[in-house]
């Protein structure tokens, strides 16, 4: 495991959840950080706009700062990359965090019929149970 910069965290490896989801550490570099903010842009705008009106400047500042003291992963479906996810491990907790699905991905990964039956839910429950 990697100790983060900033915040003492570890990066938390993410076991891939058969057969059609996996996990990839991003590096920290700027094709890393323009895909992250790619995603955080087609997940976010639509709301942060209606709220506060895009600021492409403030918005691209603000996910700087987050992916320099964060890792990020990327999250894979069907050989498709479609979002990211940070996960940091600390001693008394994890922190779940910058969680992004692009918009055509979001229904169909939270209803896919696997899924409401908790099946990749499980796999990852279990995968950690195992790890306390």
């Amino acid at each position: 495991m990697t100790t983060d910069r900033m915040t003492g965290g570890e990066r938390l490896h993410l076991p891939d959840l058969p057969p059609d989801v996996q996990f990839a550490a991003l590096p920290r570099d700027e094709r890393a950080f323009a895909y992250t903010f790619d995603v955080k842009r087609a997940a976010m705008r639509p709301y942060i706009e209606t709220r506060w009106g895009w600021d492409e400047a403030l918005q691209r500042r603000l996910h700087r700062e987050r992916f320099d003291e964060k890792p990020f992963t990327r999250i894979v479906w069907r050989e498709r990359a479609v979002g990211t996810v940070s996960l940091m491990r600390f001693d008394t907790y994890v922190r779940f965090g910058e969680f992004y699905l692009r918009p055509e991905y979001q229904r169909t990964l939270s209803c896919h019929p696997e899924r409401s039956e908790g099946s990749h839910r499980q796999k990852f429950k279990a995968h950690w149970s195992k790890r306390r």
